[in-house]
């Protein structure tokens, strides 16, 4: 185990506007347009359920997961579009497992592909998400578990901001992850612009033993 810090998280995240999203909290009436989400294959393929959901029960359970329970904190956000007010286009957010890795995840709705969305709610999530209050935790990750060392050639674009020297001397400085199927080029190319550096590729054996890589994010030094 490793001593870090981590973000207390308050009981509902703020609403957060960017130059052309609005990012709010979850709402059960959220669920009838999230149901449409994730009954579009090419978006739940990427996810580690990989099948839509077949009911609204599913869509309605997969929505209390990103609420706060004894097991899991969450930093989620639903997400629209200013120009369309009430219409969801998609979710990010960061979760919290108690001893694990923090993981920051997000999906969207097809049709609002290759807009530049998922890199600008991300990178606002994540402006949030380093500015909570934060007290001091042990943690375990896969990659300290592993003894993996992060190589400075894993992400020549990010070396200005990366502290390298922290990751191999223990993990000692608070950070994120992010898990994503190898073949999601879309999404690796997201989580590359904000600067997340690549530090595994494994075998998910959960979903089939898809090729899937690991991320991590260090906390920036203000």
């Amino acid at each position: 185990m490793t001593s870090t810090t981590l973000p207390i998280l308050p009981t509902y995240p703020p609403t957060i506007q960017t130059d052309r999203l609005l990012l709010r909290p979850f709402s059960p009436t959220d669920v009838t347009q999230y149901h449409v989400l994730r009954q579009q294959p090419e978006v739940m393929i990427w996810t580690s359920a990989i099948h839509c959901d077949e009911t609204i029960s599913q869509t309605q359970e997969w929505m209390a997961r990103h609420q706060t329970s004894p097991d899991l904190r969450t930093f989620s956000f639903s997400i629209e579009e200013l120009s369309n007010p009430g219409q969801v286009i998609g979710s990010a957010g960061c979760s919290v497992v108690p001893g694990k890795q923090p993981e920051v995840g997000y999906m969207f709705r097809k049709e609002m592909w290759g807009r530049g969305y998922a890199t600008e709610a991300v990178k606002a999530v994540l402006n949030a998400y380093w500015n909570l209050e934060r007290g001091e935790v042990e943690v375990e990750s896969h990659l300290e578990k592993e003894g993996i060392v992060v190589e400075k050639e894993h992400c020549d674009q990010c070396k200005d901001s990366v502290d390298y020297t922290s990751y191999a001397a223990g993990f000692q400085v608070e950070k994120l992850s992010a898990v994503t199927v190898s073949a999601n080029v879309g999404s690796r190319r997201v989580l590359e612009k904000l600067g997340f550096v690549m530090v595994k590729e494994f075998k998910d054996w959960d979903t089939g033993g898809r090729e899937c890589i690991e991320y991590i994010l260090q906390r920036p030094r203000h």
